[in-house]
């Protein structure tokens, strides 16, 4: 996948959740992002990679996924 940044719409389409979640997350700084000048941008491989790290599997099933 190439190295893309993301603006807020494009976000909250590919996450499927509000842009005022994705402004609330940022301000709370829970979710990754760049700041260019007042603009917000995200990488997609960084959200790719911060979506996983938060994925949590049933006990037992990790090695299933992988």
């Amino acid at each position: 996948m190439k190295n893309q940044l993301l603006n807020i719409n494009e976000l909250s389409h590919y996450l499927n959740i509000k842009k005022a979640t994705i402004y609330d997350m940022v301000y709370r700084k829970r979710i990754p992002y760049i700041k260019i000048g007042s603009l917000l941008r995200f990488n997609q491989e960084t959200i790719g990679r911060w979506i996983e790290s938060r994925t949590r599997y049933p006990f037992g099933t990790e090695k299933c996924y992988n």
